[in-house]
């Protein structure tokens, strides 16, 4: 027997959590009856061999085993963007497998983190430009431009740190609106999503505060305080009245507000609006 597993594959040692990335996984009998059944890891310049005490589950593009001696619980399956993260690789962001399995072939790439956006200063997606192809960010997804036009006229910003890309798949998620301003650069601590939309600072001192909605300016009398307006979670409709009356206190903030009651009731009318 020789049955190809996974190419490229991810290992992952059940007993401490870690993964290993290889570019071929193969399970076969040994030369002898006694030997029994052989995990065989290939990467670009070796061949690793593991020896299988049992396998429990063996599925197309999954197996599940334990090791001979160590008694190692493994599985061994097809590559995920994430494992690019379990497997402490430098950039420290999931990866598109085809970019995995380019790197695990032996090829150089240069992985680019970089932000489009709008004139209006919100970010439109993130753009992961490697050897391979750029690829956009869409619901938690790499996505292959196959077509460059459409990231045409977008405003780019390079040398995006790691933490923008959960910051943007949370904001995303949300239905937040995102300020390129605000995005952790490639030295920068990981930055969380309510300390951007809101102005809290991190550990670094980093701090953004949204300017003003010019077409909503506060009342002339408002104190102008410095501090960051409070705004509970809008998760639910239920959650719409208390965000309706913090817009009207903070123009600041309408446009998040506006944005997260719409996801939830594109029938609610701002009372700002009025």
């Amino acid at each position: 027997m020789d049955d190809l597993i996974a190419r490229p594959a991810a290992v992952e040692f059940l007993n401490d959590d870690s993964v290993l990335l290889f570019l071929e996984a193969r399970l076969t009998e040994g030369k002898w009856p006694e030997d029994g059944q052989i995990l065989e890891l290939m990467t670009a310049d070796s061949l690793r061999f593991v020896d299988i005490n049992e396998v429990t589950l063996h599925l197309p593009g999954r197996v599940e085993a334990t090791t001979l001696g160590s008694d190692y619980s493994i599985v061994v399956r097809d590559v995920e963007p994430e494992d690019a993260v379990a497997a402490q690789w430098p950039w420290g962001i999931p990866l598109p497998v085809p970019v995995i399995g380019s790197l695990l072939v032996g090829d150089i790439q240069d992985v680019q983190l970089q932000a489009l956006s709008e004139d209006d200063g919100f970010v439109v997606t993130l753009l992961l430009v490697t050897n391979t192809g750029m690829y956009t960010r869409f619901a938690g997804q790499w996505l292959l431009i196959n077509d460059l036009n459409i990231i045409d006229g977008f405003n780019v910003t390079e040398n995006v740190g790691s933490g923008a890309l959960d910051l943007y798949d949370a904001a995303d998620k949300s239905g937040a609106q995102l300020p390129v301003a605000a995005l952790p650069s490639d030295v920068d601590d990981e930055v969380a999503l309510e300390d951007v939309l809101f102005g809290v600072s991190n550990d670094a001192q980093r701090t953004y505060v949204p300017e003003a909605d010019t077409t909503n300016p506060a009342p002339e009398s408002a104190p102008v305080t410095g501090a960051a307006p409070h705004l509970d979670p809008i998760q639910t409709v239920r959650d719409i009245p208390k965000a309706l009356e913090t817009g009207m206190a903070h123009p600041e903030i309408r446009w998040y507000v506006e944005r997260r009651v719409h996801s939830l009731d594109p029938d609610t009318k701002m009372p700002w609006n009025e």
